[in-house]
């Protein structure tokens, strides 16, 4: 038999490492070396470019990207620890392994009593005696100490010997949002490889509503066991009374039904409360430290004292946090996109408003009796003998059957940028974020629908940057300047074609002139300001409508939520029709 050692592993490892990541950089970048204008397919005298290419699969490229974007980072990170290990080692005469052990290992101690202290401190998440889980305790904390060490001391040295990471995150990086989990190797003279854990997914695909991807739950904060039989999916709202009215029966479900129940945490943050994505975005870096459940409780205990970093940086130091890591995460902003992503998969989810849960297959939306919540669960746990609540949304639309959603009036629609004939049966009422990525990858297959169903749609454009976009009001101020020359839809498509362009007055002018706008005229609308409290009306209408997310579209009245594929826009616009026809 071939038996390896731990060097060897190592390298293998790397290797397994390096060819996955060419794999995935093979993939990706196959897609996106050529110019967006050039031509990947035509029939007859119609194009597809691939630009539009890439636009139409973005949902499945942005993944891919992510994974090769951490496969190198990774690979990245290991090769600058491997190398000042063997600059330092070298400098003092010693192995990459005997330096590992000597600065590392060997401060690396665990007593039985630092178990006791930790078991005592969370008694309540222990249904055993701290006999029964104290060697699982002492692992556990050394493994913690483990890495806690070799992260400072991997750092100093970093910086003593100048180590630089010059990766660039992509476009539109998520973090959590992948194909495949990365695997993590061991550094070199380490005895044993580090592994990460593993993204939190609920076990069973067949325990999630048919709205929720297994995969949009990796990386979520969840707590109970992941074979548990029920999973209870929550998308709240750190800033939302009836949120904070709910964790005490969310807590006594967890308590009478223990290891029966896994309940996994999801950002909904409403646009009506500002401020409130910023504590979602600090969760995310308690999480880093393995706090979110104790940040949370101190958030929903302060709830009306979380406004501002100083505020949730004091949140932190009661929930035991390292306040300068703490501190660094939340200035960094990087869980901003995260939050975005989030509420966008809510609204595609079918969660219209704040808390909202599924249970399994079943659907409760506000801050219900325990009764309701132990309804759903006994109806899991014995079928047969207690009647289920109704499924959850199968179509993002909000309700659980169409027929039975809330229709929408508006009546401010005058002087909306539009396109299609007034008196056309069915209306497109459409919010929208110009620097939204979903809202970009939808524009495709609105303007499909409208081709296909010439004369017979009218489609209204309605603005909703959200809050984590910064500069995002100013594109939507600038697109309004450019409707004032009745070339609206002519910058939409001009600032959808390239985003990220689309940032400072200067690149909007610039995009202005491309439009073939007068420069003079549209400069001095934009400087002017005058279209500020437009975009802010616009916003509070949508979130009066219910709009949580983008992009949001009303077909007829009917909410349809996220960069959802053609078919489903169809199905709607068929039924309106033949409402209409009655046929």
């Amino acid at each position: 038999m071939l038996k390896l050692n731990s060097k060897a592993l190592f390298w293998a490892g790397l290797a397994a490492g390096v060819l996955l990541t060419l794999i995935v950089w093979g993939v990706f970048h196959s897609s996106v070396s050529h110019g967006k204008h050039e031509i990947a397919a035509e029939l007859q005298e119609e194009k597809l470019t691939y630009g539009e290419l890439r636009q139409r699969t973005a949902e499945r490229l942005i993944p891919i990207q992510n994974d090769e974007y951490r496969l190198l980072h990774q690979a990245v990170e290991n090769w600058m620890d491997d190398h000042v290990l063997q600059r330092e080692a070298k400098a003092r005469g010693l192995t990459t392994a005997k330096l590992y052990q000597q600065e590392i290992w060997s401060r690396v101690q665990v007593s039985l009593n630092d178990a006791h202290n930790e078991y005592n401190r969370n008694r309540e998440l222990y249904n055993q005696s701290f006999e029964k889980v104290q060697d699982e305790l002492v692992k556990s904390l050394r493994n913690r100490r483990y890495a806690e060490v070799k992260q400072k001391y991997l750092g100093s040295l970093r910086e003593k010997y100048g180590a630089k990471n010059f990766l660039q995150k992509p476009d539109f990086y998520v973090e959590g949002l992948g194909v495949a989990p990365v695997a993590v190797q061991g550094q070199a003279g380490d005895a044993r490889p580090v592994k990460k854990s593993p993204p939190v997914v609920a076990a069973a695909a067949q325990n999630l509503p048919s709205s929720i991807p297994v995969q949009d739950l990796a990386g979520r904060p969840s707590r109970g066991p992941a074979d548990a039989p029920v999973t209870i999916i929550e998308f709240s709202d750190f800033h939302c009374p009836f949120c904070k009215r709910v964790q005490p029966t969310l807590d006594q479900l967890m308590q009478n039904y223990p290891g029966k129940i896994r309940h996994i945490w999801r950002h909904l943050p409403l646009s009506i409360h500002p401020g409130a994505d910023r504590v979602h975005e600090a969760s995310e870096c308690a999480a880093e430290q393995n706090k979110f459940w104790e940040f949370h409780d101190k958030v929903f205990e302060n709830q009306q004292a979380a406004r501002g970093d100083d505020t949730l940086i004091g949140i932190a130091a009661q929930a035991g946090l390292d306040q300068g890591k703490f501190k660094e995460c939340l200035q960094s902003g990087k869980y901003k996109d995260l939050i975005q992503q989030e509420i966008t998969k809510g609204g595609q989810a079918g969660a219209r408003g704040t808390p909202a849960f599924f249970v399994n297959d079943q659907f409760i939306s506000g801050a219900q009796p325990y009764a309701n919540f132990e309804r759903a669960v006994e109806s899991i746990l014995n079928p047969g003998k207690v009647q289920p609540l109704p499924p959850a949304p199968r179509d993002g639309s909000g309700g659980a059957r169409p027929q039975a959603q809330k229709v929408v009036q508006f009546d401010d629609l005058e002087g909306k940028p539009a396109i299609g004939p007034k008196d056309a049966p069915v209306t497109i009422v459409e919010f929208s974020d110009f620097h939204c990525p979903f809202c970009q990858r939808v524009q495709p297959t609105i303007d499909q629908l409208m081709k296909n169903y010439e004369g017979k749609i009218r489609r209204v454009w309605r603005h909703y940057p959200l809050p984590f976009h910064q500069g995002a009001d100013r594109v939507h101020e600038a697109s309004e300047c450019a409707a004032e020359q009745d070339k609206f839809w002519e910058f939409h498509g001009n600032v959808f074609e390239n985003p990220q362009a689309a940032k400072g007055d200067d690149a909007l002018i610039g995009l202005a002139k491309q439009t073939g706008l007068n420069e003079k005229k549209f400069k001095g609308c934009l400087e002017s300001g005058k279209y500020k409290d437009l975009i802010q009306k616009e916003i509070a209408k949508g979130s009066q409508s219910g709009v949580s997310g983008t992009p949001a579209f009303f077909i007829n009245g009917r909410l349809l939520s996220g960069a959802q594929p053609y078919a489903s826009f169809d199905n709607v616009v068929k039924s309106e029709l033949q409402k209409e026809t009655g046929s």
